[in-house]
């Protein structure tokens, strides 16, 4: 059973695109179908594809994948002070704008998981927080690859934010599972 789920699998993941292209689909990332499909295919909907084993692994492989390549595309030479110019107002840095859009999402994020527990819908605001303020790294470079703006300065700045939203969210949901769980085991 495991063969068949791999085999649709890398079939609707090589048909997506190619069907998306023959039908001049635009209106949606690549990487949103592909997730769409998923859900489709799932145990959501159709429950054709099952997984464990091989798909676990090539899952997490694929994750790690991802988040390794990621930090590939960031263009490091943003952290270095860019030099001023005669012509017209200095623009303005990506790593800047990207780490105030970041604390902007975490205030936002925070203020709505307050309003949760006001209201009494959920009684965790510091872990709503960090769920909210994930970011899908995967969907956005996929995204941003695919309108050619990964080598633009818009695209490293939403780039970086997308990073900040992968990597702040796993870091503090390792700390907060330290210090509230049960035990030792529940981290690992």
């Amino acid at each position: 059973m495991e063969s068949i789920s791999l085999l649709i699998v890398l079939t609707a993941a090589l048909l997506t695109p190619l069907l998306m292209a023959h039908f001049h689909i635009n209106s949606i990332p690549t990487a949103v179908a592909e997730i769409l499909v998923g859900i489709i295919l799932g145990k959501s909907l159709l429950g054709w594809v099952h997984t464990g084993g091989e798909m676990q692994a090539l899952s997490e492989l694929g994750v790690t994948i991802l988040i390794f390549l990621s930090g590939m595309e960031i263009d490091f030479s943003l952290f270095k002070p860019q030099p001023k110019t005669e012509k017209g107002p200095q623009p303005a840095n990506p790593v800047v704008l990207a780490t105030v859009g970041f604390a902007t999402v975490i205030i936002i994020s925070l203020g709505f998981s307050y309003l949760l527990k006001f209201i009494h819908f959920y009684n965790f605001p510091i872990f709503a927080t960090i769920l909210f303020t994930t970011i899908a790294l995967g969907v956005v470079i996929a995204a941003l690859k695919e309108q050619e703006l990964l080598h633009q300065p818009l695209g490293q700045t939403i780039l970086l934010i997308a990073a900040l939203g992968e990597v702040i969210p796993l870091i503090s949901l390792t700390i907060y599972s330290a210090l509230n769980g049960s035990s030792d085991n529940n981290l690992w």
